[in-house]
């Protein structure tokens, strides 16, 4: 019997593609998602060969249903005895105190937020914001990079983010995760050029990827039932809504 031929394997550009517009477009029809891809894969990879509708179906439905990570739960101290049951065998005294020192400053945000929309300074109206949460993922990144990146809490929490987010598609594709060309940077101690270099990688993803981008890399990087890190304008103001509702 005459063999078939194999398929060619899907470019993992393609694969993140892929990903990315079905997570930032979850109420999108799959079979019009895949027919826009389809089209988009033809334009953007002439030299491939594009997936067939069936097969971008079942990638899209693959993406949007993927399993969470217990990774990507919210931290909590409360997590210290229980670290090895998330592949992690141990974080310093300083290392914890670079994951308090970023919530204690995504907090500072937060408040600065309020303080922007109401044009003044209320500490009371901090009831209404708990403790920003980062995931246990994100506490990972923040204890393997804080010696190197130091105190700049908004840095650390940028790369905690940026690293957490290319891990998390790099299970969904199903490619290792290669950080060397980054880290690289990081173990010559240039951090200004880390910095530098990340917001160049996030710029080449927006410009790549378009809109869709910042919502998936928002839904991607969060820690899992909680709020996002800076709150919006929209869910600072209806969250003291309800907050004054319970009140009356």
């Amino acid at each position: 019997m005459k063999r078939q031929p194999r398929a060619k394997a899907m470019l993992p550009a393609i694969k993140e593609l892929i990903v990315i517009r079905s997570v930032a477009n979850k109420e999108k029809d799959r079979n019009l998602l895949a027919h826009e891809l389809r089209e988009e894969i033809k334009r953007k990879f002439p030299q491939e060969l594009p997936p067939t509708k069936t097969t971008l179906v079942k990638k899209i439905s693959e993406a949007r249903n993927h399993s969470k990570n217990p990774l990507d739960t919210h931290w909590h101290l409360g997590l210290l005895n229980k670290l090895s049951d998330y592949g992690i065998s141990h974080f310093s005294a300083d290392d914890i105190a670079a994951i308090l020192n970023v919530q204690h400053w995504l907090y500072d945000e937060a408040q600065d937020a309020i303080e922007r929309i109401f044009k003044k300074r209320d500490d009371s109206k901090k009831a209404y914001l708990s403790l920003n949460t980062i995931s246990i993922r994100q506490a990972k990144w923040i204890a393997a990079l804080h010696r190197k990146i130091g105190d700049d809490s908004d840095y650390l929490w940028m790369a905690s983010v940026y690293y957490t987010y290319r891990e998390i598609l790099s299970e969904i594709i199903g490619t290792p995760f290669d950080t060397w060309q980054i880290d690289l940077l990081l173990l010559k101690g240039n951090k200004k050029e880390f910095i530098k270099r990340q917001s160049y990688l996030i710029d080449a993803d927006k410009k790549r990827l378009g809109e869709d981008f910042e919502s998936a890399f928002r839904i991607l990087a969060s820690a899992q039932q909680s709020k996002e890190c800076i709150p919006t304008e929209d869910e600072i103001k209806q969250a003291i809504k309800e907050y004054e509702e319970k009140e009356l």
